[in-house]
């Protein structure tokens, strides 16, 4: 979930999370869909809305979760041109973006790359590599409910789908192994997501300076 600026600002810490609805979500996964191919051109592999929007159950203090796999690395033009069109489309429908992770924007070999330690890897409660990290957030990603794909090569997308969508029920058994047996019960009816974000550890990443560089988007 991203950073809740203005909310906070103007004295909506006591606001309730009201659902965005699946018109919304839909929406705004169209305007992905229609904004990454402007964005990145022929660099484009593929792209695609994952998380909350995508699965019709977001909220107004979730950012838009946005994936997007290109040929070769953001040059800063562009680079500039990604961030400036997601933090505007987040104030556009007045949500809270992330500053430590402003969507994903990989090359198609680092992905690839990355993902083959899925193969090997078996979990423990704390990550200490930050390949490991994002191998694990992306395949969690690509394989846990998508929309508004755009790209390509979605076949390649599809492909990665079918290879790696059996990682996040392991993972589930894995990490209830790890915990506690008393705790065990309360988080077997839970979906395996929310399980890992309280028991494991992940390194951290410091969004100071996108929020430097990008925070005038939301003090207009």
């Amino acid at each position: 979930m991203g950073l809740e600026y203005d909310r906070l600002d103007d004295g909506g810490a006591d606001q309730k999370p009201m659902p965005l609805g699946q018109e919304l979500c839909t929406a705004i996964s169209e305007e992905v869909k229609q904004g990454l191919p402007v964005i990145f051109g022929e660099n484009l592999v593929f792209g695609f809305v994952c998380g909350g929007v995508a699965k019709g159950y977001a909220d107004n203090f979730h950012d838009i979760d946005t994936f997007t796999c290109v040929h070769t690395l953001m040059s800063p033009e562009t680079e500039n041109a990604y961030y400036t069109w997601y933090f505007e489309l987040h104030r556009k429908y007045d949500l809270p973006p992330d500053f430590d992770y402003p969507g994903e924007v990989v090359t198609l070999e680092r992905l690839t790359r990355v993902l083959q330690i899925l193969k090997t890897l078996r979990l423990t409660l704390k990550i200490d590599e930050v390949d490991t990290k994002k191998a694990i957030i992306w395949a969690d990603m690509i394989t846990g409910g998508i929309s508004g794909r755009t790209g390509p090569r979605l076949d390649i997308l599809d492909g990665i789908m079918e290879e790696y969508g059996h990682y996040p029920a392991q993972w589930k058994c894995e990490v209830l192994e790890l915990i506690p047996p008393e705790e065990r019960g309360q988080w077997r009816d839970v979906i395996h997501t929310l399980v890992m974000e309280r028991y494991m550890k992940y390194p951290k990443h410091d969004g100071k300076q996108l929020q430097g560089l990008y925070g005038y988007i939301f003090n207009r």
